[in-house]
């Protein structure tokens, strides 16, 4: 799990970057700036799909994280990198009665 988590906090900081570069794009004029922003910018994008594609590995290694992953990609608008960080995020899911769960995240009482 440490693995997965490190690649979830690696990719967090790429898309900082990554919104950082496209913020400083907005406003650059000089064109070696320009230039080296936007090779950064393709850059940050290389390195964020590579990220994305490293925690399948580990995640498939260990069934218990596999099973996880499946029954939340089963839900509509949950992908694979969504999937990852609420596994990484939200590590007691799959072992807590869904009711706990839930009251657990939405701070509500029943």
């Amino acid at each position: 799990m440490h693995e997965i988590r490190e690649l979830h906090i690696a990719r967090i900081a790429l898309n900082k970057d990554r919104t950082a570069c496209h913020n400083r794009l907005e406003g650059a004029r000089n064109k070696v700036v320009l230039a080296q922003l936007r090779a950064r910018l393709r850059q940050v994008d290389s390195q964020i799909a590579q990220i994305n594609a490293e925690p399948a590995r580990p995640i498939a290694e260990e069934p218990a994280l596999a099973r996880r992953q499946e029954i939340l990609r089963s839900v509509p608008g949950i992908g694979a990198v969504t999937a990852t960080a609420m596994i990484v995020e939200m590590p007691e899911l799959g072992t807590m009665e869904a009711k706990q769960a839930a009251r657990g995240h939405c701070h509500k009482r029943p």
